[in-house]
């Protein structure tokens, strides 16, 4: 009697699902090792940049208090003392002055195109001013005067430190074949003149 046997290699086949599991649990390790790594890498990027603003910050902070500390020293060193007596000297001189450089860019935009202002004279708290204008046919030597005399009072930039803007005197001239009216008006300053005592 003639027996076959079939050998069946059990730890070849145990062999190669251990090898599925081995792998399959080394792809698990190294997917959980990747996973780690992003982790650190994570922790320590935050780590930095949480470090880096704490340190900005305190560096603003020592920058703030020392601006602080140098503004309260220059506040120490720069007081001045101002009395009552000084802030009312003061005031009264305010008072009594007329501010030039307004008044004069109001004086040269009122001033009509075909008008030349050509002297300004200030004394005793009067300002008189000499202009020239052409005088167009027909027209009269009064009215070139007065509709001057108006721009001057009705342009409040000018007039307020004045209580009157009057004719004062005028000429006909003759230039270049061009017949010209030369005038002067005065305006009286209501500014009290300031009494050194």
């Amino acid at each position: 009697m003639n027996k076959n046997f079939i050998l069946i290699n059990l730890n070849q086949t145990v062999s190669k699902a251990q090898l599925v599991e081995q792998k399959a649990e080394r792809s698990r390790w190294a997917l959980f090792g990747f996973v780690v790594i992003i982790f650190l890498g994570l922790t320590a990027s935050s780590y930095t940049i949480n470090k880096d603003i704490h340190e900005l910050r305190d560096a603003r902070v020592a920058t703030i208090e020392k601006i602080k500390q140098d503004t309260k020293a220059l506040h120490k060193e720069g007081q001045i003392d101002i009395s009552k007596k000084n802030i009312l000297q003061l005031s009264k001189l305010e008072s009594g002055q007329i501010l030039w450089s307004p008044k004069l860019q109001a004086l040269a935009k009122i001033t009509p195109d075909d008008m030349a202002v050509t002297e300004l004279e200030y004394k005793n708290e009067r300002l008189i001013i000499s202009a020239i204008s052409k005088l167009h046919p027909g027209e009269k030597e009064f009215s070139v005067i007065d509709n001057f005399i108006q721009l001057l009072k009705n342009n409040s930039e000018f007039a307020d430190d004045f209580k009157t803007i009057t004719f004062l005197n005028s000429e006909r001239v003759r230039s270049k074949g061009q017949e010209m009216l030369a005038f002067r008006v005065i305006a009286q300053s209501n500014k009290k003149k300031i009494r050194r005592k």
